[in-house]
């Protein structure tokens, strides 16, 4: 019988943090996985059932993708569980974990991330696939004022999408002018590239199906 052991770091990087990384050392532990969390300051409550713990350097190490690949590399890390958004997303993420580490990142590999976790990349695999798409604003921007003759030419509502900002903090619906310019720069402060594109909202007497695999 062959034995593998494995020593799992949680990267603590949703919007839930605690909850998740709970719920995923919880799941660890039946399985006697040993786990490391990484925390910050103040941000400690989801490491008590955790095998071990390793203080991050600040709060924006959670995105740093260059610190957590020289952890995984430290403690010897042979899979990393990122919870979901955020870097959950990231291809580089993904590749440099596994190039750099020998590290697996639990998740859709780099290749499919590449292109379904940049929103607008998705967009553009859904029309190679004959899915009927609403009028959008391409290629990301930054620009409000870009929004802004977007929705004047498509009309109101519209979704203003943070192109890489996970967990639906990115997405800001807009129904009138007045309130356009807030929102985005709300959908822009949550993409990490600082960028972000604009569609045309079903929302009004429409149903939303979702499918996530």
């Amino acid at each position: 019988m062959l034995i593998y052991i494995y020593f799992q770091l949680i990267a603590n990087l949703t919007f839930f943090r605690g909850e998740i990384a709970t719920r995923i050392i919880s799941t660890a532990r039946e399985l006697e996985i040993e786990t490391f969390s990484v925390y910050t300051t103040n941000d400690t409550s989801h490491t008590l059932n955790a095998s071990h713990s390793i203080q991050l350097t600040s709060a924006a190490s959670y995105l740093n993708i260059s610190e957590l690949v020289e952890i995984a590399r430290k403690y010897n890390i042979d899979s990393i569980h990122p919870g979901y958004g955020f870097l959950s997303e990231s291809a580089e993420f993904a590749q440099r974990m596994w190039d750099e580490v020998g590290a697996l990142v639990i998740g859709p590999g780099p290749e499919v991330l590449a292109r379904t976790g940049d929103k607008l990349q998705a967009r553009i695999l859904a029309e190679e696939c004959y899915v009927p798409v609403l009028a959008a604003l391409k290629p990301p921007t930054s620009d409000v004022d870009e929004l802004a003759n977007f929705a004047s030419s498509v009309g109101y509502p519209i979704v203003i999408k943070a192109v890489d900002g996970g967990g639906g903090r990115g997405i800001r619906i807009v129904r009138k002018t007045e309130d356009l310019a807030s929102l985005a720069r709300l959908a822009l402060r949550e993409s990490l590239s600082g960028k972000a594109f604009a569609e045309k909202a079903a929302i009004d007497g429409f149903r939303h199906v979702e499918v996530q695999v």
